[in-house]
């Protein structure tokens, strides 16, 4: 009978001590930026005011669309909490999804955690993604935690640093969200 007191009591031990690690450690959300990942400080910047629609209720919002019929926005109108992300989206025709034919898609975060995904939308080739003021190549604009800029050769790049290194690039090369 003592041999199982004890080992009911280091097991207790064992089982406390794993719970109380696990449930007070605080959550990884470093994910790293993937190869082709522009260094977003050689961009000018762009003054986020410039981008930004007064909302009729809720959070302000940047918008601002590319040379490359996409179009984006991101929360730019108060500081975000820690626990939430400024929900970058971007929207239109992404180049490096398919090999030589044109896809419509959304980049935007991917559920409630906070890596980025890309999919299909149903919009036709074509459709026009133009909201928000133009963000022509060699410009990034920038509120808080997100970033976001337009280069040469089709290339759109969003970072969003709330929690951790997370968004996409869009390049004719290969889109990618992370």
């Amino acid at each position: 009978m003592g041999a199982v007191a004890a080992f009911a009591t280091r097991f207790t031990a064992v089982m406390t001590a794993f719970m109380s690690t696990s449930c007070t450690t605080a959550p990884q959300h470093a994910a790293a930026q993937p190869p082709g990942f522009p260094d977003l400080g050689a961009f000018a910047s762009v003054p986020v005011e410039n981008y930004i629609e007064p909302p009729e209720k809720g959070p302000a919002f940047a918008y601002f669309s590319t040379p490359y019929n996409i179009a984006c926005f991101f929360e730019a109108g108060e500081v975000i909490p820690a626990w939430a992300g400024q929900a970058i989206t971007c929207n239109g025709e992404f180049p490096g999804m398919d090999n030589g034919s044109c896809v419509v898609g959304r980049a935007a975060a991917a559920g409630m955690g906070p890596a980025y995904g890309l999919t299909r939308t149903g919009e036709p080739c074509g459709a026009q993604f133009s909201h928000g003021k133009r963000l022509d190549v060699g410009q990034k604009v920038t509120a808080f935690y997100a970033t976001c800029a337009v280069g040469a050769d089709h290339l759109v790049a969003c970072l969003d640093t709330t929690r951790g290194q997370h968004g996409f690039v869009l390049k004719p090369a290969g889109s990618v969200a992370f």
